[in-house]
């Protein structure tokens, strides 16, 4: 049995996330991208941009009913469905298959509540998996 070296459990759950390279640039076009999996301090999403190691993205990620597991006034508000999870990201491996990239991302910037939330978000739904 290989031994998982991650220090959290990576969900497969394939959803849509809009991201944006931060750069110093008015060029730079958000895009809408999909995830292969995502765990609490990270994601691997296919786009058609070849994103480089070491580039930061915005990352803006809704997930069903993340918001119950809010503790903050976020968990209040009036249609919490549409206030998605916004992170920064590090590109931290890029892999070509066919006409895309696979790219990993290691969140750099998330605020404690959201992540506390994502964490617990990822434990019970990963029950439906074991």
């Amino acid at each position: 049995m290989v031994q998982e070296k991650r220090a959290y459990y990576r969900l497969p759950k394939e959803t849509i996330v809009k991201c944006k390279k931060i750069e110093y640039s008015d060029n730079i076009k958000e895009e809408e991208v999909k995830t292969k999996n995502i765990s609490a301090n990270g994601l691997l999403l296919v786009s058609k941009t070849p994103y480089n190691i070491g580039d930061y993205l915005k990352i803006s990620v809704t997930l069903p009913l993340m918001h119950k597991y809010k503790t903050s006034v976020q968990k209040l508000m009036v249609n919490p469905y549409e206030e998605p999870l916004v992170v920064i990201g590090k590109v931290v491996r890029v892999e070509k298959f066919d006409n895309k990239y696979e790219i990993g991302i290691m969140f750099e910037g998330i605020y404690e509540d959201d992540f506390n939330a994502l964490l617990n978000y990822i434990e019970d739904v990963k029950k439906i998996y074991e």
